[in-house]
């Protein structure tokens, strides 16, 4: 596969993810957000399960061991992230959500007492910069956008939380199986969600809108994209791929704005344009962007 292709499949994979604050956004509108996740990850188990169940026989202790581990951070993300889009904008939390990445480095520091490198600060003061803009957005002090700072809250322990899955999947993607933990992972998150649901929630009928959301974002953007992402990162550097996956919330906010009808003030793209700025920052090895070999991608 061609660079050019690699990064045109990369892209496409982020703008569908971009897509998916808009729909959680609207399902959540109709649809407790516990029995949304349960059944966004139950559809997506079920995708999933043909793949796996030749290899059940072969599954260890480690794959069961690290399926469980990333689930439990998997499931606290969506679980936090979903509420969160339901009291706040598909917008804002596209850009909270993308925070993540800064925090990466810092949570491997705290860690495995690495290096918090210059740049990776220079990031976390802009990101923070722009998290505190988006905060005071006029729009959401005047009350004209369903936004609470307890929703953007749960968004950013969202991103705090996806951070940590990252780096579980990076210890364990050596010593487990990739099917097995992948499964196991996603079919965690349904349980979970669903009895959560069970407990917390009055769950009405599941309107038809609905359910065709969560197939959209269970066996589409859940189960396909991850799937496709494994194959397609063999042909992109680490440095591509980041800078790619820095526009999610770019298309976040223009699917949030186009069809649901989201105000994105001036406000929010100054808050939003710090953000990717510190994000960008963090990501970038020094003037790797210059290079047009790309021979050393550690951040």
């Amino acid at each position: 596969m061609k660079r050019w292709q690699s990064d045109g499949v990369l892209l496409l994979i982020v703008m569908l993810w971009g897509s998916t604050f808009f729909v959680v956004r609207d399902a959540t509108d109709h649809w407790p957000p516990l029995a949304f996740v349960a059944l966004r990850f139950g559809l997506a188990t079920l995708a999933l399960l043909p793949w796996a169940i030749k290899s059940f026989g072969q599954w260890t202790r480690t794959d069961w061991q690290a399926g469980l581990i990333t689930g439990g951070l998997l499931c606290v993300g969506y679980i936090t992230q979903t509420i969160g889009i339901s009291m706040t904008t598909a917008s804002r939390a596209g850009f909270v959500t993308g925070l993540n990445v800064i925090f990466v480095p810092l949570m491997g520091a705290v860690l495995w007492r690495t290096k918090v490198s210059a740049k990776v600060w220079a990031g976390v003061v802009l990101a923070v910069a722009g998290l505190y803009v988006l905060s005071i957005d006029p729009a959401a002090q005047a009350g004209t956008e369903p936004v609470s700072l307890w929703g953007d809250f749960l968004v950013f322990i969202c991103a705090v939380t996806f951070a940590g899955h990252i780096l579980a999947i990076g210890h364990w993607t050596k010593q487990a199986s990739p099917i097995a933990m992948n499964l196991i992972q996603v079919a965690v998150v349904a349980v979970v969600a669903g009895i959560g649901s069970l407990l917390f929630e009055t769950v009405p009928a599941l309107p038809a809108d609905v359910f065709w959301a969560g197939a959209y974002l269970g066996i589409i953007c859940t189960a396909v994209l991850l799937a496709i992402q494994i194959i397609v990162q063999r042909y992109a550097s680490p440095t591509r791929t980041a800078l790619i996956f820095v526009l999610e919330p770019v298309f976040a906010a223009l699917f949030a704005s186009t069809f649901g009808n989201e105000t994105i003030s001036s406000t929010f793209v100054w808050g939003g344009l710090l953000m990717m700025i510190g994000i960008v920052i963090a990501e970038l090895p020094p003037l790797a962007i210059f290079n047009k070999q790309e021979p050393n991608e550690t951040v």
